[in-house]
């Protein structure tokens, strides 16, 4: 959970090429009914555009973390006329002991959809954290689409001094690989990543997070 008000900038995009680029800030402040926070994104060009605004929440209870998630997204299609679509999504996570955490979530619960018959995507994730110490993480995430075969994910961290973090991953079926560097700056905190991906070239992500202080350590 966070300690105090955090402000994140995010944008990833794939090939290069401008109708796949995704931009988005999320902010959160700790409050006394729990941490509240705003994330707002876009994806997409003027031929298809999805924008989106959501309210988040997140309450610790004993060993459990809860949070729920909702918002609006817009799409918009050159041509046609733009929808509104509801989501609702839900995610707790427990720390079972000082060295494993399990989480688990589930997005989309209204079953909404973006336009016509185009399914809004109905996940579901499982995961597990393991930290033998401070510095090293290694995460295993399930993830199934309704639609389609479940996803596998494996990843590793490792923090250097606490002012450098080294981030690889590798997502089963379909095959996908991601290699990543983080940074601290006092109150800043910059992440790179790159991942393959076959027949379509490559995905590059960046993030610039604000913090006023710092996580407790989860």
């Amino acid at each position: 959970m966070l300690e105090g008000f955090t402000a994140i900038f995010a944008g990833q995009n794939i090939a290069g090429l401008e109708g796949l680029h995704t931009s988005g800030i999320a902010i959160g402040q700790p409050t006394r009914f729990g941490v509240i926070g705003a994330i707002f994104g876009n994806t997409g060009d003027e031929l298809l555009n999805h924008s989106g605004l959501a309210l988040n929440w997140a309450q610790k209870l004993g060993i459990a973390q809860l949070g729920l998630r909702t918002g609006i997204i817009n799409t918009s299609i050159e041509g046609q006329k733009s929808k509104n679509s509801f989501q609702l999504d839900f995610s707790g996570i427990v720390k079972l002991s000082p060295i494993l955490s399990v989480g688990a979530g589930i997005s989309n619960l209204t079953k909404s959809k973006y336009t016509g018959q185009e399914q809004i995507p109905v996940t579901g994730n499982f995961g597990l954290d393991i930290h033998p110490t401070r510095s090293f993480h290694l995460t295993m995430e399930t993830e199934k689409d309704l639609a389609k075969k479940p996803e596998y994910k494996f990843g590793c961290s490792y923090s250097i001094k606490e002012r450098i973090e080294i981030l690889t991953g590798i997502n089963i079926r379909p095959l996908r690989q991601s290699l990543g560097l983080g940074f601290t700056l006092r109150k800043f905190i910059v992440q790179w990543s790159l991942t393959n991906l076959p027949g379509l070239g490559s995905k590059q992500s960046i993030s610039l997070c604000y913090k006023t202080s710092k996580k407790k350590d989860a």
